[in-house]
């Protein structure tokens, strides 16, 4: 434990005459300032190198700090004793402290007076062990060669140290990195080692009053190496006339660095025997041309390098085979719901094609099931097609086209039923009213299942019953029509739709062609004939009758001089 001190007799004097000069305290002495943190000691206990005492933490700022510097028999603070001339905040270790320990003290002085306090004492200073003669390899640079280390020579006896061997890349020692369980006084080199150094790293530990040590032998190498195979060899590419296949030769050592050269082969069975070797062909690419259909091929790589070398050939391949167009074997396959909104999902179908075909999507919409008056659907390219109102009634169909290097060939799904639109109709819209001009009629509204929005309605005037003819009525939007004269001698009808969710319907056309109006007769002027001798005899009155026409369950009045049915019609 820390405790505050005494300050020795002449600091005393010192601090006490810079406290009187500086007016900073009374006739009586006061205290220093408290201790908060003690101050310690960090560094390497090694001869050379440099401790630092920290300054500790106090409950206020000192003036001044002042040091001193002990050495240490043991870990009581009793027996040390001051290291003249030792007073800053760092101490370089010399050879005098060898088996010695060190504590510090830290003066800190304020204007209510000064505080001392002691570190913790350290450990013992030791001398490191030091080589004075390095490891040294022995055995043959070569791959599968057993090597040999000495412990080399150092300051101290040795009676146990640890050795680890190290691989290096290259001749720069940053390279260099332990070898994992090699740590026996014996190595041997391995595959991993060819073309790289080795070396060894001895280990003394600490002994007394001794420090550990450790200390590296030369650079051993490079490790040589005849070549030798490490991996297996294979051919990439696809085996089609004009296409590319390449050599992959696998992973190999040897050392110095060996050259690689190739051969292709053409072989007529798996019997190497009836390999024949092809002139020319000797990179490790090989293009496949006509010559070739029929044939395996493979490649024989060689490999050598001043020690010695070696020819090893790779697998042979499968039959060459000569391109072909894509042709399709089964047609691609539509699934899915018929109805706007759910999706219809297509398969490529199966086909055949060297090299293999690559396949693109196209959804086509037909006027009728047997493809009548197909066209594309704009941007409908994927294998999943979401039908929206406008394909409602029309039916779909996939196009699929197959492309390779040799051509290109197309094929059909079947199509699909009739797309059903998302709303069904449950009744029709219908009319009901005389067909008579100045008359009106009035339009029920259709209805469907799941609708949204509102129903549209639009009237039209036709010259045929049949209805081949109709054309919309400008204007005429709303649920009551007025006829006009315009509409005499036509039929009516309405047409009524949910937009972009029902399609349209119609009603059912008007019986008879539109009536005339109705007109009420005007009676003839009375004229006034000249006065005579003779009685006037008076003229009768005109009048207009009504009379009641029936057709089925209809009835109309006409009035007039002398009325008449309409046609159809029967006086009741």
């Amino acid at each position: 434990m820390n405790h505050p001190i005494k300050v020795s007799k002449s600091l005393s004097v010192v601090l006490f005459s810079f406290l009187l000069s500086a007016n900073c305290i009374s006739s009586s002495v006061a205290a220093g300032p408290a201790l908060a943190f003690a101050p310690s000691i960090s560094g390497s206990l090694a001869v050379g190198q440099t401790l630092s005492v920290s300054s500790g933490s106090w409950d206020s700022t000192p003036l001044s700090l002042s040091y001193q510097w002990f050495r240490c028999p043991t870990d009581q603070s009793s027996s040390c004793s001051v290291i003249a001339s030792a007073v800053s905040q760092q101490y370089v270790i010399t050879g005098a402290d060898i088996g010695w320990k060190f504590q510090a003290s830290v003066t800190a002085l304020t204007a209510g007076g000064g505080t001392t306090v002691l570190s913790a004492v350290t450990g013992v200073v030791v001398t490191p062990a030091t080589v004075t003669v390095a490891p040294v390899i022995t055995g043959e640079t070569l791959r599968g060669s057993s090597l040999a280390t000495t412990q080399g020579s150092w300051n101290v006896n040795v009676t146990y140290s640890l050795t680890q061997w190290q691989r290096c890349s290259s001749a720069d020692l940053s390279t260099c990195a332990p070898i994992t369980g090699a740590t026996a006084g014996t190595y041997v080199t391995v595959n991993d080692d060819v073309g790289k150094y080795i070396r060894v790293v001895i280990t003394v530990p600490a002994l007394g009053i001794y420090g550990s040590g450790s200390a590296s032998s030369a650079l051993f190498g490079p490790v040589s190496s005849a070549p030798v195979q490490i991996g297996s060899m294979s051919i990439s590419g696809d085996l089609y006339e004009n296409e590319t296949v390449t050599a992959q030769v696998g992973a190999y050592v040897g050392y110095p660095i060996p050259t690689v050269t190739y051969q292709w082969q053409r072989c007529l069975s798996v019997d190497a025997g009836s390999c024949a070797s092809i002139a020319g062909e000797i990179s490790n690419q090989h293009r496949i041309v006509q010559a070739d259909i029929g044939y395996m091929i493979r490649y024989m790589v060689t490999i050598i390098n001043p020690l010695s070398g070696i020819i090893v050939p790779s697998n042979m391949t499968a039959t060459i085979v000569a391109q072909a167009k894509p042709t399709n074997t089964d047609p691609p396959q539509l699934s899915g719901f018929a109805q706007v909104s759910y999706p219809l999902s297509a398969t490529n179908g199966a086909w055949q094609g060297l090299p293999a075909p690559t396949h693109t999507i196209q959804w086509e919409s037909c006027a009728s099931a047997t493809a009548v008056k197909c066209s594309e659907i704009s941007g409908a390219t994927s294998s999943s097609y979401y039908p929206v109102f406008g394909d409602a009634l029309s039916f779909l169909r996939a196009r699929i086209t197959a492309t390779n290097r040799v051509g290109i060939a197309i094929a059909y799904s079947r199509t699909s039923p009739s797309i059903e639109p998302r709303a069904k109709l449950l009744s029709s819209p219908a009319i009901t009213g005389f067909g008579i001009v100045g008359l009106s009629y009035i339009a029920s509204s259709a209805y469907w299942n799941g609708i949204t929005k509102p129903v549209a309605t639009q009237w039209q005037r036709c010259g045929k019953k049949d209805g081949s003819d109709c054309v919309d009525i400008v204007g005429e939007t709303k649920t009551a029509y007025l006829m006009t004269q315009s509409d005499e001698g036509k039929f009516i009808r309405i047409k009524q739709w949910v937009p972009d969710e029902a399609l349209a319907v119609y009603s059912v056309i008007t019986g008879d062609p539109i009536y005339p109006m109705v007109e009420t007769p005007v009676l003839a002027p009375v004229v006034a004939k000249p006065v005579t001798t003779t009685k006037p005899v008076a003229k009768p009155v005109v009048k207009a009758t009504t009379i009641t026409c029936v057709k089925g369950s209809l009835s109309k009045k006409v009035t007039a001089v002398s009325p008449k049915c309409p046609t159809g019609y029967k006086k009741k």
